[in-house]
């Protein structure tokens, strides 16, 4: 992490960047132990300031800005097993915290075991249970050349005078690398892998080796700007495969060039050496303390880089920014408490809602927010559930003396919802979506403000109180989640900032449309709403429009309604929730970026999600709930979502489209999803787009 150029700028631009954690202070230390040196610990820390004020001049910032960015920074002089008194709890809450840290021994050419990097998701098979017994040490030499995307060839090459030595055994190989640790293209790590797997090798222990052009290319390149970093070079797989690790069978692992070249003087020398993979358990390494001056977690070390820091103190400013928001006044209806969400019931439970004179009188009538956090069986991300997997909250609601709430509804969604939520609401009762998030890998921190008001008419009485059932499920199989609920009725208020930040989503510019499905030229094309909406408050009913299915060829079929505003209604606006899951030859639709086009009478009110399959995508939107440092893919962006935070709603005013002058005529409406402007058409079976799409009246 602070040998690494790459790590120490991409850290330096986050923090620069602020991204919500500006008030956010970097303590660096050197943990050392009981018996470590002062000395040894000061010395430690001065070479981390050094390395972090050589990165910081090397970004071509004015002197002016080096210093504010640098006053950020705090170094103790200390090692921090030896602080006491008042900060006596640092170390004992990182001792408290242990972790995973993976390691490789090799007896006679490294006198102590050395970090590896594991698992670059896609890029690296992650070794699950690594050989805990020695392997003999095969070295055969670069594993990257002209063939290198040609993997076979490449390991015929290299693997042939040793092929029955590497049996069994860990195959050394280096590769040339790019300021960023990574192969030079078109090597890759998929490569590097198939040239060990060919030779018999039961492991790959890779080092790199920056070239002379490598570095000559990152000397020369500009410096990057806050928000942007260097891409990343993913796998050439040659299958229709859509992961590189399905291709390999054996674990890589990537150690540093020092380590990896005395491996490698050693062996040349005529030593004969044995390679140990293990996970070596150790104390944790950073912690961050919130607003509240709480303690938490930082994640999992996944990545070699100190983003790892901006990212958590990104998160806290998410938080703080949070709790501040709860101050607002509320009338707060709880519908549970930290509660096991397991089975196919999940957590059902039937509660009382205000009417809106109620909500009027009490000053509430502003905004309907849900309230969700997601918690584990015990305090510890350890404790936590391994997989992302889809929440949803069915709702169905009917007047506390009897009648039904709002327009109809359709049946239920694919991924968690469907069928009748029951409890005694009523046999006219039909459930809908109101709300949907992505649980994160092992992480338990999660907590999010959700802007639910444009379906109010499905949840709100003028005069009457409301009953409703609502249930929390996610995939009934999966291990147990522990959420919270509570539904907010907030005052009227202007949305603030964060309440309307940009989520990810690129909205299509004018004259997009729905391309070859489209009949004739692009019909006229509008954005989404970046205010207004938000501050309409609780719609008075709403009417559902389409739903989503298999994105495959028969995806768009008959996809036309006819909807008519309702009498008295002066506003209207397209509420639609909209993910993409599953994986087919196209990555679609977890990992494609998807367009969809709504045609409100000839004009088009369009949404695409292009940051599906971003490597980085997710970690831009930590400031905005992402959790960060998850123990699995978190940093990919996705199809309209990210792991581990609520999923956001496409909102749009269309007013003018289906109200004003209309006088209350029907209205034509038709829809498309799209891959790459078209109809989806994989040749794998195809993967699904969950949505809920409304439009919703005032």
């Amino acid at each position: 992490m602070w040998t690494s150029d790459f790590s120490l700028d991409s850290f330096l631009l986050d923090v620069a960047a602020g991204g919500g954690a500006e008030q956010a202070i970097y303590l660096m230390a050197s943990f050392g132990g009981e018996a470590a040196s002062n000395a040894a610990a000061t010395a430690e820390v001065q070479w981390m300031q050094q390395r972090l004020q050589e990165r910081a001049a090397a970004l071509g910032w004015p002197p002016a800005r080096v210093a504010e960015v640098l006053s950020l920074f705090a170094f103790a002089a200390d090692a921090v097993g030896q602080w006491g008194g008042a900060a006596q709890w640092i170390p004992q809450t990182l001792a408290l915290w242990p972790q995973n840290v993976t390691t490789l021994r090799v007896p006679g050419a490294l006198s102590v075991p050395v970090t590896r990097l594991d698992g670059e998701y896609t890029v690296i098979p992650w070794p699950s249970e690594p050989s805990q017994g020695p392997a003999t040490i095969v070295d055969l030499g670069n594993g990257c050349g002209a063939a290198a995307a040609s993997a076979p060839a490449a390991a015929t090459r290299h693997a042939a005078p040793g092929a029955a030595a590497a049996g069994g055994g860990a195959a050394l190989l280096s590769f040339p690398s790019g300021a960023d640790g990574r192969p030079v293209a078109p090597c890759t790590f998929a490569a590097l892998g198939a040239v060990a797997q060919a030779a018999n090798a039961s492991v790959a222990v890779l080092f790199p080796i920056a070239t002379k052009g490598a570095a000559q290319a990152a000397s020369l390149a500009p410096a990057p700007q806050p928000g942007q970093f260097p891409p990343l070079a993913m796998p050439n797989c040659t299958s229709n495969s859509t992961s590189c690790a399905e291709s390999l069978s054996i674990p890589l692992t990537v150690i540093s060039m020092a380590a990896g070249l005395r491996v490698r003087a050693s062996l040349q020398a005529g030593a004969s050496l044995e390679a140990t993979l293990a996970d070596v358990p150790r104390h944790a390494m950073e912690l961050a303390v919130d607003h509240a001056g709480a303690a938490r977690q930082v994640g999992w070390r996944k990545f070699a880089t100190l983003r790892m820091l901006s990212w958590a103190a990104q998160f806290e400013g998410y938080n703080s920014r949070v709790a501040a928001n709860l101050t607002r006044p509320a009338t707060t209806v709880v519908a549970f408490g930290p509660t096991k969400m397991k089975g196919k019931e999940g957590v059902l439970v039937n509660v009382t809602l205000p009417s809106r004179a109620e909500l009027a009188q009490a000053g509430s009538v502003g905004r309907i927010v849900l309230d969700m956090a997601l918690g584990c069986q015990g305090p510890l991300d350890e404790t936590c559930a391994v997989w992302d997997r889809v929440v949803t909250l069915a709702a169905c609601c009917s007047r506390q003396d009897g009648g039904g709430v709002g327009g109809g509804v359709g049946g239920g969604v694919g991924g968690g919802v469907g069928g009748g939520v029951g409890g005694g609401v009523g046999g006219n009762c039909s459930e809908f979506e109101l709300g949907r998030w992505i649980t994160p890998f092992r992480r338990g921190v999660g907590r999010w403000l959700t802007d639910v008001s444009p379906l109010g008419g499905l949840l709100l009485q003028p005069d009457a109180q409301s009953r409703c059932s609502l249930r929390m499920t996610t995939d009934w199989w999966a291990s147990a989640w522990y959420p919270s609920l509570s539904l907010r009725f907030e005052a009227a208020a202007s949305p603030s900032a964060e309440q309307r930040a940009h989520d990810g989503r690129e909205v299509s510019p004018a004259g997009a449309g729905a391309g070859a499905d489209s009949a004739g030229a692009d019909p006229p094309s509008r954005r989404e709403a970046e205010a207004g909406v938000e501050s309409w408050g609780p719609s008075a009913s709403a009417t559902p429009l389409f739903r989503g299915g298999k994105f495959g060829p028969d995806y768009n079929n008959n996809r036309t309604v006819r909807i008519s505003p309702p009498p008295g209604a002066t506003r209207a606006a397209l509420y639609a929730v909209i993910t993409g899951h599953g994986s087919d030859n196209n990555g679609c639709g977890e990992f494609c970026p998807t367009e969809h086009v709504f045609r409100f009478a000839g004009t088009n009110v369009s949404v695409a999600y292009a940051d599906a399959g971003d490597f980085w995508g997710s970690t831009f939107t930590v400031a905005e709930g992402t959790i960060p440092s998850q123990h699995g893919t978190w940093q990919f962006g996705r199809d309209g979502w990210f792991d581990g935070n609520k999923v956001r709603a496409f909102t749009a005013d269309v007013t003018d489209l289906v109200v004003a002058g209309g006088g209350g005529a029907p209205v034509e409406v038709r829809y498309w999803g799209l891959y790459k402007g078209q109809t989806p058409h994989p040749t794998t079976s195809p993967g699904v787009i969950i949505m809920w799409s409304w439009v919703a009246w005032w």
